[in-house]
């Protein structure tokens, strides 16, 4: 069987893994308050890097900060620094004696999804957590997710959402809740004219998605189910996730001829929901997603990414799931 034809046979309808979460737990698995107990899985944390000096030192203080580490949890911080022009141990040097850091410098740049394969060839721990280098947790992150996966049995990988913000509103986000209404296209978008990437994409414009409430929180999105252009596997986004490593760990191959990030992380979901994974979302477990305040590829530039990535995905889609 191909990737994609057993994406049409898989239900994400995840109702009785709630429903036992709730029971064995205490907590309704879709709330918004933290999870709160004793850590008994360790976690490692993926952090592919490139020219990230700026933002680095927020996401390792964000995890330094962690309740989860607080109460004991073992955890390890791979950062994988993907050639920066600049090398980036002298951002990672001042957090080892905080936090177990192991900093891997390639010697050419492959890419964020190659960077976050090696990572995660090294990582040792239960659980893999991928985090980006312009993501900040909030404190709870880990415990939450880590809290989860203790009553929740592989396969399935938990996501959060992000708040993107700039910069210069750090100061704004220290004593609030993110609020991924704000920049999370799987929250709310409105569909853009820049947006437009092919024909049939026009159809799109103007209109409005909720795309977590109109698929039940991603419960009705499986069966390869598409809601506008979106489908289960885009869901998926790798600046902010977790699963079991041992399970799911050879899953995280990404072609190598994608280019420039797109679709890195939809390769990787497809494959694991085809393998049978389940995705759910966390809803207390928002992060903070730091914007650049420049960007060097133009739009066009980006759409030229996205067409040739498109191609890519469509034969990992078509490949034998035994391929994967």
């Amino acid at each position: 069987m191909t990737v994609s034809d057993c994406l049409k046979e898989t239900s994400n309808d995840y109702s009785d893994i709630a429903d036992l979460f709730e029971k064995n737990s205490g907590y309704q698995l879709l709330s918004k308050d933290r999870f709160s107990g004793t850590p008994t899985l360790s976690i490692s944390i993926v952090i592919p890097c490139f020219n990230s000096k700026n933002t680095l030192c927020y996401t390792l203080d964000s995890i330094k900060r962690q309740s989860y580490i607080k109460k004991g949890g073992d955890i390890e911080v791979i950062v994988v620094d993907d050639a920066s022009p600049e090398a980036l141990y002298h951002s990672v040097r001042n957090y080892e004696e905080a936090l177990d850091v192991k900093y891997l410098r390639l010697p050419k740049n492959v890419g964020a999804g190659k960077a976050r394969e090696i990572g995660a060839g090294i990582s040792t721990k239960d659980i893999l957590c991928f985090v980006d280098s312009d993501i900040v947790l909030i404190d709870s992150f880990l415990e939450n997710h880590e809290f989860v996966h203790q009553y929740v049995k592989p396969p399935v990988i938990l996501i959060s959402f992000r708040e993107n913000v700039y910069q210069s509103q750090l100061s704004t986000t220290a004593n609030r809740v993110p609020n991924s209404s704000n920049g999370d296209h799987r929250i709310y978008m409105r569909f853009k004219d820049d947006w437009v990437i092919k024909e049939e994409d026009k159809a799109l414009v103007g209109q409005e998605f909720r795309l977590l409430e109109q698929s039940d929180f991603f419960k009705s999105f499986g069966h390869f189910r598409k809601i506008g252009e979106w489908t289960l596997p885009q869901m998926v986004l790798t600046c902010a996730m977790s699963f079991n490593r041992n399970w799911g760990a050879r899953h995280v191959r990404v072609p190598q001829q994608l280019v420039n990030c797109t679709f890195d992380d939809t390769c990787i979901a497809a494959k694991m929901i085809a393998d049978g994974a389940q995705v759910i979302p966390l809803l207390n477990s928002d992060v903070y997603h730091y914007l650049e305040p420049s960007h060097t590829r133009t739009d066009e530039m980006k759409k030229q990414d996205f067409l040739r990535n498109e191609v890519v995905y469509k034969q990992v889609l078509d490949s034998s799931i035994d391929e994967n």
